[in-house]
């Protein structure tokens, strides 16, 4: 059989889900009902990731023929971000409509493999805890609303510093 030739992105997305599987994915990650869960790295869906635009990748968990997202991995910003416990047991609940069965030491062991995952390839990680129902939005507005008062401030300092100087101008 012929193995399909991989873009050069796509092959370095390879390796990388090759390299997580023996950081990460090689050990189980113990659930308290004794059925573990498998961590993976998705891999692009076709030979290409249309020149590295499709630079994430998605780190998962599996088991029971059942997948859910914990986090990602982004290529380009050399980033992991990991979702807290509390988020990931909140979206298996969700998904599956069954309690995570996975303890906050499992999971912390987890962690610290993708962070030993991340040091090797010199990446960031990040944890995305839970925010609370309906105020995911109001941080970002509150930012915005802050630079958009301080942007005008700013404005206003040089105009008033440019009438001062026309007016020392004038004067002179």
């Amino acid at each position: 059989m012929v193995k399909p030739l991989h873009t050069a992105f796509a092959s370095q997305a390879l390796e990388l889900a090759d390299v997580f599987k023996m950081f990460v994915g090689s050990a189980p990650i113990n659930g308290t009902d004794g059925r573990p869960f498998t961590a993976q790295l998705s891999t692009p869906d076709g030979p290409s990731t249309g020149g590295g635009v499709q630079h994430v990748q998605h780190i998962t968990f599996s088991r029971d023929g059942r997948t859910f997202v914990v986090g990602s991995i982004d290529t380009k910003a050399q980033q992991i971000e990991l979702r807290g416990l509390e988020n990931v047991s909140r979206q298996h609940q969700q998904r599956f409509k069954a309690p995570l069965t996975l303890t906050a030491v499992e999971y912390d062991l987890f962690v610290k493999r993708v962070r030993a995952f991340a040091n090797s390839k010199q990446m960031a990680v990040l944890i995305k805890e839970v925010v609370a129902p309906f105020s995911s939005d109001a941080p970002e507005a509150d930012a915005e609303a802050s630079s958009g008062s301080m942007a005008w401030l700013a404005w206003l300092l040089v105009i008033l510093v440019a009438g001062a100087i026309a007016a020392v101008v004038v004067l002179t």
